[in-house]
Protein backbone atom coordinates (compact mmCIF):
# COMPACT_ATOMS: atom_id res chain seq x y z
CA UNK A 1 0.00 0.00 0.00
CA UNK A 2 2.80 2.40 0.93
CA UNK A 3 4.78 1.56 -2.21
CA UNK A 4 1.68 2.10 -4.33
CA UNK A 5 1.10 5.51 -2.70
CA UNK A 6 4.73 6.51 -3.27
CA UNK A 7 4.49 5.45 -6.91
CA UNK A 8 1.36 7.55 -7.39
CA UNK A 9 3.05 10.58 -5.82
CA UNK A 10 6.09 10.15 -8.07
CA UNK A 11 3.84 9.98 -11.15
CA UNK A 12 1.62 12.91 -10.11
CA UNK A 13 4.06 15.33 -8.53
CA UNK A 14 2.10 18.53 -9.17
CA UNK A 15 -1.18 17.17 -7.80
CA UNK A 16 0.59 15.57 -4.83
CA UNK A 17 2.42 18.80 -4.06
CA UNK A 18 -0.76 20.89 -4.11
CA UNK A 19 -2.84 18.46 -2.02
CA UNK A 20 -0.16 17.89 0.61
CA UNK A 21 0.87 21.54 0.81
CA UNK A 22 -2.65 22.81 1.35
CA UNK A 23 -3.37 19.96 3.77
CA UNK A 24 -0.28 20.62 5.89
CA UNK A 25 -0.45 24.42 5.80
CA UNK A 26 -4.18 24.71 6.45
CA UNK A 27 -3.98 22.21 9.32
CA UNK A 28 -1.35 24.27 11.12
CA UNK A 29 -3.11 27.54 10.28
CA UNK A 30 -6.25 26.01 11.84
CA UNK A 31 -4.24 25.16 14.96
CA UNK A 32 -2.80 28.66 14.98
CA UNK A 33 -6.03 30.64 14.61
CA UNK A 34 -8.56 28.31 16.26
CA UNK A 35 -6.95 25.96 18.76
CA UNK A 36 -4.21 28.31 20.00
CA UNK A 37 -5.97 31.61 19.43
CA UNK A 38 -5.30 32.69 23.03
CA UNK A 39 -1.68 31.50 23.17
CA UNK A 40 0.50 33.87 21.19
CA UNK A 41 3.64 31.74 21.29
CA UNK A 42 1.90 28.51 20.23
CA UNK A 43 0.03 30.49 17.61
CA UNK A 44 3.27 31.91 16.24
CA UNK A 45 4.97 28.51 16.16
CA UNK A 46 2.07 26.84 14.33
CA UNK A 47 1.84 29.76 11.92
CA UNK A 48 5.53 29.44 11.03
CA UNK A 49 5.22 25.69 10.50
CA UNK A 50 2.22 26.33 8.24
CA UNK A 51 4.27 28.84 6.24
CA UNK A 52 6.92 26.18 5.63
CA UNK A 53 4.36 23.82 4.07
CA UNK A 54 5.49 24.44 0.45
CA UNK A 55 9.18 23.80 1.17
CA UNK A 56 8.60 20.76 3.38
CA UNK A 57 6.21 19.15 0.89
CA UNK A 58 8.57 19.90 -2.01
CA UNK A 59 11.25 18.09 -0.03
CA UNK A 60 8.97 15.11 0.60
CA UNK A 61 7.78 14.74 -3.00
CA UNK A 62 11.33 15.16 -4.35
CA UNK A 63 12.54 12.44 -1.98
CA UNK A 64 9.81 10.05 -3.13
CA UNK A 65 10.18 10.82 -6.84
CA UNK A 66 14.00 10.63 -6.97
CA UNK A 67 15.12 8.49 -4.00
CA UNK A 68 18.52 7.18 -5.12
CA UNK A 69 21.29 6.37 -5.44
CA UNK A 70 22.09 8.13 -2.18
CA UNK A 71 25.19 10.24 -1.61
CA UNK A 72 25.94 10.65 2.07
CA UNK A 73 27.24 14.05 3.15
CA UNK A 74 26.20 13.90 6.78
CA UNK A 75 29.03 15.97 8.21
CA UNK A 76 28.66 18.75 5.64
CA UNK A 77 24.90 18.88 6.09
CA UNK A 78 25.21 19.00 9.87
CA UNK A 79 27.70 21.87 9.62
CA UNK A 80 25.40 23.84 7.31
CA UNK A 81 22.38 23.01 9.49
CA UNK A 82 24.09 24.17 12.68
CA UNK A 83 25.45 27.37 11.17
CA UNK A 84 22.15 28.37 9.56
CA UNK A 85 20.23 27.48 12.72
CA UNK A 86 22.36 29.71 14.95
CA UNK A 87 22.35 32.62 12.49
CA UNK A 88 18.59 32.29 11.90
CA UNK A 89 17.89 32.15 15.63
CA UNK A 90 19.93 35.31 16.23
CA UNK A 91 18.25 37.14 13.34
CA UNK A 92 14.74 36.15 14.44
CA UNK A 93 15.35 37.30 18.01
CA UNK A 94 16.85 40.57 16.79
CA UNK A 95 13.85 41.08 14.49
CA UNK A 96 11.39 40.44 17.32
CA UNK A 97 13.22 42.75 19.70
CA UNK A 98 14.23 45.64 17.44
CA UNK A 99 11.51 45.66 14.77
CA UNK A 100 8.44 44.26 16.54
CA UNK A 101 9.47 45.53 19.98
CA UNK A 102 8.63 42.21 21.66
CA UNK A 103 10.26 41.75 25.10
CA UNK A 104 12.75 38.89 25.24
CA UNK A 105 11.46 36.21 27.61
CA UNK A 106 12.75 32.68 28.05
CA UNK A 107 9.69 31.21 26.34
CA UNK A 108 10.11 33.52 23.34
CA UNK A 109 13.79 32.62 23.00
CA UNK A 110 13.03 28.88 23.15
CA UNK A 111 10.08 28.95 20.74
CA UNK A 112 12.00 30.92 18.12
CA UNK A 113 14.96 28.61 18.60
CA UNK A 114 12.56 25.89 17.44
CA UNK A 115 11.32 28.09 14.58
CA UNK A 116 14.93 28.61 13.45
CA UNK A 117 15.24 24.85 12.93
CA UNK A 118 12.91 25.15 9.92
CA UNK A 119 15.05 27.36 7.63
CA UNK A 120 18.13 25.46 8.81
CA UNK A 121 16.58 22.16 7.73
CA UNK A 122 15.45 23.52 4.35
CA UNK A 123 18.74 25.24 3.47
CA UNK A 124 20.83 22.26 4.62
CA UNK A 125 18.73 20.09 2.28
CA UNK A 126 21.13 21.31 -0.42
CA UNK A 127 23.44 18.61 0.98
CA UNK A 128 20.80 15.93 1.49
CA UNK A 129 21.80 12.31 0.89
CA UNK A 130 18.71 11.93 -1.33
CA UNK A 131 19.44 13.01 -4.94
CA UNK A 132 16.00 14.49 -5.60
CA UNK A 133 16.10 16.65 -2.48
CA UNK A 134 19.71 17.70 -3.04
CA UNK A 135 18.99 18.76 -6.63
CA UNK A 136 15.79 20.57 -5.67
CA UNK A 137 17.40 22.72 -2.96
CA UNK A 138 20.96 23.04 -4.26
CA UNK A 139 20.55 26.67 -5.32
CA UNK A 140 19.79 27.75 -1.74
CA UNK A 141 23.45 27.14 -0.94
CA UNK A 142 25.01 27.80 -4.36
CA UNK A 143 22.80 30.21 -6.34
CA UNK A 144 23.01 30.15 -10.13
CA UNK A 145 23.25 33.05 -12.53
CA UNK A 146 25.26 36.30 -12.64
CA UNK A 147 26.29 37.63 -9.22
CA UNK A 148 25.23 41.15 -10.18
CA UNK A 149 21.54 40.28 -10.20
CA UNK A 150 21.75 39.12 -6.59
CA UNK A 151 23.32 42.44 -5.63
CA UNK A 152 20.49 44.26 -7.40
CA UNK A 153 17.89 42.13 -5.62
CA UNK A 154 19.47 42.64 -2.20
CA UNK A 155 19.84 46.39 -2.69
CA UNK A 156 16.34 46.84 -4.11
CA UNK A 157 14.61 45.82 -0.90
CA UNK A 158 15.96 48.54 1.44
CA UNK A 159 15.75 51.14 -1.33
CA UNK A 160 12.07 50.41 -2.01
CA UNK A 161 11.38 50.28 1.72
CA UNK A 162 13.02 53.64 2.36
CA UNK A 163 11.34 55.25 -0.67
CA UNK A 164 7.95 54.09 0.64
CA UNK A 165 8.76 55.35 4.13
CA UNK A 166 9.88 58.72 2.75
CA UNK A 167 6.67 59.14 0.74
CA UNK A 168 4.60 58.23 3.81
CA UNK A 169 6.55 60.74 5.94
CA UNK A 170 6.01 63.51 3.38
CA UNK A 171 2.28 62.76 3.53
CA UNK A 172 2.34 63.23 7.29
CA UNK A 173 2.14 59.58 8.30
CA UNK A 174 3.74 58.48 11.57
CA UNK A 175 6.29 55.90 10.42
CA UNK A 176 8.71 53.77 12.36
CA UNK A 177 11.74 55.09 10.45
CA UNK A 178 11.14 58.75 11.23
CA UNK A 179 13.42 59.09 14.26
CA UNK A 180 15.93 56.31 13.59
CA UNK A 181 19.68 56.72 13.83
CA UNK A 182 21.72 55.98 10.71
CA UNK A 183 22.82 52.67 12.23
CA UNK A 184 19.27 51.53 12.90
CA UNK A 185 18.12 52.77 9.50
CA UNK A 186 20.56 50.27 8.01
CA UNK A 187 19.97 47.48 10.54
CA UNK A 188 16.16 47.38 10.53
CA UNK A 189 15.69 46.93 6.75
CA UNK A 190 18.31 44.18 6.90
CA UNK A 191 16.43 42.41 9.70
CA UNK A 192 13.13 42.77 7.85
CA UNK A 193 14.65 41.32 4.68
CA UNK A 194 16.37 38.50 6.59
CA UNK A 195 13.18 37.56 8.44
CA UNK A 196 11.29 37.52 5.14
CA UNK A 197 13.95 35.39 3.47
CA UNK A 198 14.19 32.88 6.32
CA UNK A 199 10.61 32.43 7.53
CA UNK A 200 8.10 34.76 5.89
CA UNK A 201 8.02 34.06 2.18
CA UNK A 202 11.60 33.25 1.20
CA UNK A 203 13.01 29.75 1.57
CA UNK A 204 9.78 28.55 3.17
CA UNK A 205 7.45 29.41 0.26
CA UNK A 206 9.52 30.17 -2.82
CA UNK A 207 11.35 26.84 -2.53
CA UNK A 208 7.99 25.18 -3.06
CA UNK A 209 5.91 27.44 -5.29
CA UNK A 210 8.61 28.71 -7.65
CA UNK A 211 11.37 26.21 -6.99
CA UNK A 212 9.29 23.03 -7.23
CA UNK A 213 5.86 23.73 -8.74
CA UNK A 214 6.69 26.30 -11.45
CA UNK A 215 9.33 24.24 -13.34
CA UNK A 216 7.02 21.21 -13.39
CA UNK A 217 4.12 23.25 -14.73
CA UNK A 218 6.37 24.70 -17.44
CA UNK A 219 7.01 21.20 -18.78
CA UNK A 220 3.48 21.19 -20.20
CA UNK A 221 2.45 24.87 -20.16
CA UNK A 222 3.80 28.18 -21.37
CA UNK A 223 5.72 30.40 -18.97
CA UNK A 224 2.78 32.79 -18.68
CA UNK A 225 0.18 30.09 -17.98
CA UNK A 226 2.48 28.38 -15.48
CA UNK A 227 3.17 31.67 -13.67
CA UNK A 228 -0.52 32.57 -13.49
CA UNK A 229 -1.33 29.08 -12.20
CA UNK A 230 1.26 29.40 -9.44
CA UNK A 231 -0.10 32.83 -8.55
CA UNK A 232 -3.65 31.50 -8.35
CA UNK A 233 -2.91 28.50 -6.13
CA UNK A 234 -0.52 30.53 -3.95
CA UNK A 235 -3.14 33.24 -3.46
CA UNK A 236 -5.69 30.58 -2.49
Amino acid sequence: MINRSFKWIAQHQVTSFLVLTFGLSWFFFWLSFVVFAENRLAQGLCGKIAAFGPALVAMLVSAIAYPGPKVYQTRVRLMIFGAVWLVSWAILLAYLSLVLQIPMRTAVIIVFGVVALLPAWVISASRSSIPGVRAQFSTLWKPRGPFGWYVVALMSYPIVLLIGATIAALMGENIAFRNLTIGNAVLLPFLMFADGYLTSGGVNEESGWRGFLLPRLQRKQSVLVAAVTVWFVWAS
